[in-house]
């Protein structure tokens, strides 16, 4: 299935996550997320962890994605729960 998402790569900085290439557009309408901390976390932890986990998210998509089609061959179950966790993942990414 062809993801409906950005394309990525992916890359979080000063606060925003961008996609590194979209043809056509000028780099503000890159912006996939401008990430947010909690007051309580005055040095921007929280927020730099956030954006670098946001920013993973294509890579990780396509990773599962796959492990799925892989599954027989690295000999991982459809019944089984790591299958069934990556197939619930996927769904709910995609619908």
């Amino acid at each position: 299935m062809k993801p409906k998402h950005t394309p990525g790569p992916w890359k979080f900085e000063d606060e925003f996550v961008r996609a590194e290439v979209l043809e056509g557009f000028e780099d503000h309408n890159s912006i996939i997320a401008d990430v947010y901390t909690l007051p309580s976390n005055l040095f921007g932890e929280q927020m730099e962890a956030n954006g670098k986990l946001i920013a993973a998210a294509p890579e990780m998509f396509e990773l599962l994605e796959e492990i799925l089609i892989s599954a027989p061959s690295l000999k991982i179950h459809p019944k089984s729960w790591v299958y069934e966790k990556i197939s619930k993942v996927i769904k709910k990414a995609t619908t």
